[in-house]
């Protein structure tokens, strides 16, 4: 019988939070030029403010965006050490394939 390890639950989390093209969107302006302020993806995005905020948020919870303050700003980016766990799992699993 298999169980569900802490390695399944978080790549679930990460998936869920990639579900989405909006997200992977976001995910990618992130990595190409961040720090970023919600404000400036808005610009940039065909989304709504609150859409974009949402998206960001279920990033946010699983760990692949991190928040911090700036000032008055709230400036988003890639959290680097949760893409290279997010590629290290799933390499796992291609490898397992054989």
């Amino acid at each position: 019988m298999y169980t569900v390890t802490p390695t399944d639950t978080e790549l679930a989390q990460m998936a869920g939070a990639l579900g989405h093209p909006a997200r992977i969107a976001i995910l990618r302006m992130l990595m190409r030029k961040s720090p970023q302020p919600a404000g400036h993806l808005v610009l940039e995005l065909p989304w709504s403010q609150p859409s974009v905020s949402r998206h960001l948020k279920a990033l946010r919870e699983a760990g692949l965006v991190r928040v911090r303050a700036a000032g008055r700003e709230m400036l988003y980016e890639p959290d680097p050490a949760k893409l290279r766990t997010l590629v290290r799992i799933l390499s796992a699993m291609t490898l397992r394939m054989g």
